[in-house]
């Protein structure tokens, strides 16, 4: 499993990834926000076992928020929204997510994270920034002014056969193969609520809807489906009736530091 970076003093945020693009990808990312840091820790499942995923950062120059793509996106109508189609309401590379080298926002390298043989990435990095750097303290300054309603982006994807897209400008263009450009999967950074109570499920069940575009409550969640799943990552057996709700309280209060 990831090991988890996690500073008390940082402000936190957290997405789910939700697939995009006909993939099955799916997974959960928690970015937290220092005095000249940023720590990513995501864990996301359904991608190309050992292919190169971008992993980035999207956001607008004037700090605007970015809303996620949806087919209304597809301008050349191939079936796909591809990144130049989405970058409208996401806005572009704020920070490539890189597992080494300097913070950058390149929309392309060989040091973005590879899926395992099952198609799960693990990853886990802490970004510092050279504030006396005028390329990163310019990143910096637009993560740090809003990180909230930022979008969390995956790309990596491969085309069964030839044809799709065929005669379009954008990375679907009738090739068939591994298109690395190719969005697959993002999410919108929210800041974390520090207690339970604090939680307005009316308005998460609202935000949630708009977001997937069907009815959703917590009612409807299959929470069978999710403690299978989470006894299957962590190895012992979990249900939600052996939560210690006071403890998880009292750890996310000191986590925080409130």
């Amino acid at each position: 499993m990831v090991d988890i970076n996690i500073d008390p003093n940082d402000e936190q945020f957290f997405t789910v990834l939700n697939a995009s693009n006909n993939s099955n990808v799916q997974g959960g990312a928690l970015v937290s926000l220092g005095e000249n840091t940023l720590t990513v820790n995501a864990v996301v499942m359904g991608l190309e076992p050992g292919e190169v995923h971008p992993f980035h950062i999207h956001g607008f120059q004037d700090d605007s928020p970015s809303t996620l793509p949806d087919l209304f996106q597809d301008g050349d109508q191939d079936g796909f929204v591809e990144d130049p189609e989405g970058e409208p309401v996401t806005g572009g590379v704020l920070l490539a997510l890189t597992t080494e080298g300097p913070p950058s926002d390149v929309l392309l390298s060989d040091d973005f994270p590879v899926a395992d043989e099952n198609g799960v990435l693990e990853f886990s990095r802490i970004y510092e920034f050279d504030l006396a750097d005028p390329t990163q303290a310019e990143i910096f300054g637009h993560l740090s002014t809003r990180l909230e309603d930022r979008v969390l982006q995956l790309h990596g994807l491969t085309l069964p056969q030839e044809g799709f897209g065929e005669g379009t400008p954008n990375e679907v263009n009738g090739a068939a193969g591994y298109i690395a450009e190719l969005p697959v999967a993002d999410g919108l950074l929210q800041a974390v609520p520090l207690s339970f109570d604090s939680l307005d499920t009316q308005a998460i069940e609202s935000r949630v809807s708009d977001l997937i575009g069907v009815p959703f409550t917590f009612d409807s969640l299959d929470t069978q489906a999710i403690e299978s799943r989470v006894t299957d990552l962590i190895g012992v057996p979990f249900t939600f009736d052996s939560l210690d709700m006071q403890a998880i309280e009292s750890r996310v209060t000191d986590v925080f530091a409130v």
